[in-house]
């Protein structure tokens, strides 16, 4: 049987995928397999069937039988699993967790405490790396509210009236984390010193806004700021400088 599949179906490849396998092996089996007449029994496969064979069938059960080995895998903290040479992932709060992976021939099913997690379709490609965007969705928030609960800390201890202005953001903008940030900026290229003042100045006219607080700041420092230089400008970090010449240094220890 083995022989004949190879010599009379497979060998009418290529084919691009499973998928395309049993596609075509279907139509092969009900218009040439099944139609021919076997040499051993003498009968046409699917005559023999319908007359003799189909009444002696059992009825199938309601669920397909699971023929896929269950494997429990660890969860890495970057919320992956490893199956054979690729990484699959998982909803952020299975981290550090063991689940349960089973492996079909066209997708892998993760499942924990009985109850499925996730589904991937099957890589048989080596050492890919594949994620659904959605798993990390909750990390990524609790990631983005620590990092917000952190810029509004450090906000509130510039000075005393920071937190009084910042409620006047949040009462006159929409988006309060971004003039926060804007202003936390300004902190960094002029001390917090000039930018508390800024502030506190800005507070007493009810202007709430972080470009009040660069104009404020320009207007009493501007003349003393120098825009800092990028150390990623590819056109400085290319630059060609020839070394001093430390000779004369050598000649004035011999003096």
């Amino acid at each position: 049987m083995i022989q004949y599949i190879k010599g009379n179906f497979l060998n009418r490849g290529p084919f691009e995928s499973f998928d395309q396998i049993r596609a075509d092996s279907k139509i092969w089996l009900k218009q040439v397999a099944n139609k021919r007449l076997h040499s051993v029994t003498r009968k046409v496969p699917q005559q023999a069937f319908d007359q003799q064979e189909q009444s002696h069938l059992l009825q199938l059960p309601p669920t397909a039988y699971d023929y896929r080995k269950p494997y429990p895998l660890p969860v890495s903290k970057q919320c992956l699993l490893q199956f054979q040479t690729n990484k699959y992932s998982v909803p952020s709060e299975y981290a550090y967790k063991t689940v349960t992976l089973k492996a079909g021939t066209a997708e892998i099913h993760i499942s924990y405490d009985h109850q499925t997690i996730a589904t991937h379709h099957r890589c048989y490609d080596k050492y890919q790396l594949i994620k659904n965007p959605d798993h990390y969705k909750e990390l990524l928030e609790k990631k983005r509210q620590a990092e917000s609960t952190a810029m509004i800390g450090k906000f509130e201890k510039l000075c005393c009236e920071s937190k009084a202005y910042l409620s006047g953001l949040v009462k006159h903008q929409k988006n309060v984390h971004y003039h926060v940030s804007k202003i936390l900026e300004l902190a960094t290229l002029f001390g917090n010193t000039v930018v508390s003042a800024a502030i506190v100045k800005a507070l007493q006219h009810q202007a709430f806004h972080w470009e009040y607080i660069k104009n404020i700041v320009l207007e009493t420092h501007g003349a003393n700021y120098q825009v800092p230089i990028s150390l990623q400008n590819k056109e400085i970090m290319a630059l060609d400088i020839e070394p001093p010449d430390l000779s004369k240094y050598d000649q004035e220890d011999d003096n």
